[in-house]
């Protein structure tokens, strides 16, 4: 007599591991598609070309001993730009660059300068929540840098 024989379980094994292999890779393509973190700053390849002109910049910034505040005032944002003493800096140009709900969308700001030092924009009515900027003063080859978080 015969022993039985016991199934080739290699069939089976390869097309579980197939199935699997399938299965991960339209997991992984939906994930790419749906879940991944959108890009915040689309001038990212320019920024990055100038990285040390701007860190020159921000040095330059820092040993002024610029300091600033922001305040927000129903609808429009004030800048307050001093310097070491004390004094308001004033002559500089600014933007605020305000990231909405979605990351595509950019909302750009110049700031004007309402008295020496102090720098304000007015927000569109439509914002509303919390909104992410960036603002930006510069004066004379020095260049102030923040991020922000504004509760509207």
């Amino acid at each position: 007599m015969t022993a039985a024989s016991s199934p080739n379980r290699w069939p089976l094994l390869l097309v579980t591991l197939g199935a699997l292999f399938l299965l991960f890779s339209a997991w992984s393509a939906y994930r790419a598609v749906n879940g991944g973190s959108a890009v915040s700053d689309r001038n990212y390849y320019s920024h990055g070309l100038r990285y040390n002109h701007t860190r020159v910049e921000q040095k330059a910034a820092e040993s002024l001993g610029w300091s600033l505040t922001a305040e927000v005032r129903g609808r429009q944002i004030e800048i307050r730009l001093a310097d070491r003493a004390g004094l308001p800096v004033g002559a500089c140009r600014g933007e605020l660059e305000l990231f909405a709900s979605r990351p595509e969308t950019l909302l750009l700001l110049p700031l004007a300068e309402s008295s020496p030092g102090l720098y304000t924009a007015t927000i569109a009515p439509e914002l509303r929540g919390e909104v992410s900027a960036r603002l930006r003063l510069s004066r004379d080859g020095a260049r102030i840098d923040r991020r922000l978080l504004f509760n509207l």
